[in-house]
């Protein structure tokens, strides 16, 4: 399963899409299935006028990391993450 969204993006002003997960069960890796899903993805916001794609995989995911390499995409930057202690009542 891949899940994507358009988000407006104060960076480049101008809306941007972003593959929020992609999902392939190990037994089935390695036969396309996600580079059809990620072609999928592409398809769509090229139908949306949509330039930009942004993903975010963890430093761990080495060959999640080769995997979207090969498909074209560059690492560009670190996302920082902070979680707040204190929540609002």
């Amino acid at each position: 399963m891949i899940g994507t969204c358009v988000l407006y993006t104060h960076e480049h002003n101008s809306p941007a899409g972003r593959i929020i997960a992609l999902v392939v069960s190990e037994k089935m890796r390695g036969r396309g299935v996600g580079r059809a899903l990620i072609r999928a993805a592409e398809t769509d916001f090229a139908a949306r006028n949509i330039k930009r794609i942004a993903l975010n995989t963890r430093f761990q995911r080495e060959q999640a990391h080769l995997f979207y390499e090969r498909l074209g995409y560059v690492k560009n930057g670190f996302r920082f993450v902070k979680e707040l202690e204190k929540l609002a009542d």
